[in-house]
């Protein structure tokens, strides 16, 4: 008898199942579609590294619910430039309206500030954020597109300019007794109120590169050391 009990429940507790599985209910009132919310992107990865630099730069901020994302998306208002099934199409989308050079005069940026669907206290704010992140995409790509090209120049043969000797001996010879004997005084590093240049140093070599700097091969009369004493007087 108790066996014939439990079998008519487990017969019973069966058809309640199936019931509950197919019943009416269920078939005419299913449970409604829910739209995800989350901006966590699960589309294609990105096929190129430029289009990865475009997605951590400028995608993940402008496809989010409360910016682009929230009518540039397929099934919403074109361009799909935020769209959140494949980050390779909205690349594609973004392309256009984008100025890698002049990041300013994106399309992107003008329109923000202008105060299309602006998300932050202002528009101009909204304008530079957008700027910014168009110019962290850009950097990299931009300074490859305007690496310079250089061209090496023309050969020509030298002209008839002079170049000072790489030895002191001719100096030694014909303008250091002159220096020596009127500019000691003065332009040497050991005398009382030395003043530079010091062309009248002891040491002949150091007195010959201070020279240099007042002396013109090309026109001796333009020299420094010349006009200095023939035209300004000094210590003649």
């Amino acid at each position: 008898m108790e066996y014939v009990l439990i079998k008519r429940l487990a017969i019973v507790s069966l058809f309640v199942g199936l019931t509950a599985c197919g019943g009416g209910d269920v078939e005419e009132n299913p449970p409604a579609v829910q739209t995800p919310t989350s901006d966590v992107y699960t589309g294609p990865a990105a096929a190129t590294a430029d289009i990865q630099k475009y997605k951590t730069s400028l995608w993940d901020n402008i496809s989010t619910q409360d910016k682009c994302g929230a009518c540039h998306t397929e099934g919403n208002q074109a361009p799909y430039f935020a769209s959140r099934n494949d980050v390779n199409d909205a690349y594609a989308a973004t392309n256009p309206l984008v100025d890698l050079t002049d990041p300013k005069a994106s399309r992107l940026v003008t329109k923000v500030a202008g105060g299309h669907n602006c998300w932050l206290a202002s528009d101009s704010a909204c304008g530079e954020t957008m700027t910014q992140w168009i110019k962290l995409w850009a950097d990299e790509r931009v300074s490859t597109a305007n690496t310079i090209e250089l061209t090496a120049p023309v050969i020509r043969d030298p002209g008839a300019s002079k170049n000072f000797p790489d030895d002191s001996s001719l100096f030694s010879q014909h303008v250091y007794p002159i220096v020596n004997q009127y500019c000691v005084s003065c332009h040497n590093e050991s005398a009382p109120a030395a003043q530079s240049p010091f062309f009248a140093s002891n040491d002949i070599d150091q007195a010959y590169e201070a020279a240099k700097g007042v002396m013109n091969l090309d026109e001796p009369a333009q020299s420094r050391l010349v006009v200095r004493l023939g035209s300004e007087f000094h210590n003649c």
